[in-house]
């Protein structure tokens, strides 16, 4: 049974007298993501702030304004920023685990330790990402092909024109829920990739769809409970992940045994390819309780 109120109060008991260094593996993530920015003229950065702020449908004529040199830039910049997001994203995942696994503190070092692993977090990524990107692609190809056909059938038929200055944003939400749907499927890919780190890429993300499966509602559930921490995280520009970042990751990560447990009694993965991790859990979570 899906209970997210026990996975984040185990979170919040994993946390307590630990948070220390979780909060300064979140601080370190952000001083890097904040060197990365360094070397960027300011008149980019203005750019990025004014386009992340833009709505959908003037972004590209925001794009069309920058000269040539700009955008490469900006393309460097976003490609080394998914790379930086996959390695920290393994890495942290590496380290909240183990927190799982355990009441005493975790060092620090084990968190640096991780980075040895970054070819295996950055294949992880460009897997997981590249899957994603053709879900979109494929999906914003067939509606962008069904909202053409319907524009020339209204036009044909002389049917309501109020209905086609709709299709821009009916093209949005067609886009928008399915890819929420598979990100959610594949959510759980670098917990897996973190903790059986001989399991090919591969099956890591047929795992993570297989055990969210019959859980994407309560996994939205889940991730919109922590609506007030998103919103204090943007309103003081991130000051609070310190504490949240780590909350959520620890919650996440003890949804994620909870249901490799679930798939196991199910018996829709066999309980040899995960034996060993999840008798460990079982012991992480009765010293949690």
């Amino acid at each position: 049974m899906f209970d997210r109120f026990k996975y984040k109060n185990f979170a919040r008991q994993q946390l307590k007298s630990r948070i220390l260094i979780p909060s300064l593996i979140i601080l370190s993530i952000v001083v890097i993501n904040f060197l990365i920015t360094l070397p960027l003229p300011k008149s980019l950065l203005s750019f990025i702030e004014q386009f992340m702020t833009t709505a959908a449908e003037e972004r590209v004529m925001l794009l069309s304004q920058l000269s040539t040199a700009d955008k490469i830039s900006l393309l460097v910049f976003y490609v080394v920023i998914i790379i930086l997001r996959c390695i920290t994203e393994y890495t942290q995942n590496v380290y909240f685990i183990k927190m799982t696994r355990t009441p005493e503190p975790v060092s620090f070092k084990e968190f640096l330790i991780a980075f040895k692993k970054t070819p295996r977090a950055l294949l992880t990524g460009l897997w997981m990402y590249l899957w994603i990107f053709i879900w979109a692609f494929l999906l914003t190809l067939g509606l962008l092909v069904i909202s053409f056909a319907l524009t020339v059938l209204i036009n044909l038929i002389g049917g309501p024109k109020g209905f086609v200055s709709i299709i821009p944003l009916l093209l949005l939400f067609g886009v928008l829920i399915p890819m929420i749907y598979k990100y959610l499927q594949y959510s759980f890919t670098f917990f897996f990739a973190a903790e059986y780190q001989n399991m090919s890429v591969r099956r890591c993300i047929q795992l993570s769809i297989i055990i969210t499966k019959g859980h994407i509602k309560d996994l939205l559930i889940l991730y919109l409970s922590f609506i007030l921490w998103f919103l204090a995280s943007f309103f003081t520009r991130g000051i609070v992940d310190m504490i949240f970042k780590p909350y959520l990751k620890l919650t996440l990560i003890n949804t994620y045994h909870a249901l490799i447990m679930e798939a196991c009694e199910s018996g829709t993965i066999n309980a040899e390819e995960v034996t060993v991790k999840t008798q460990t859990l079982t012991v992480s979570e009765g010293d949690s309780e």
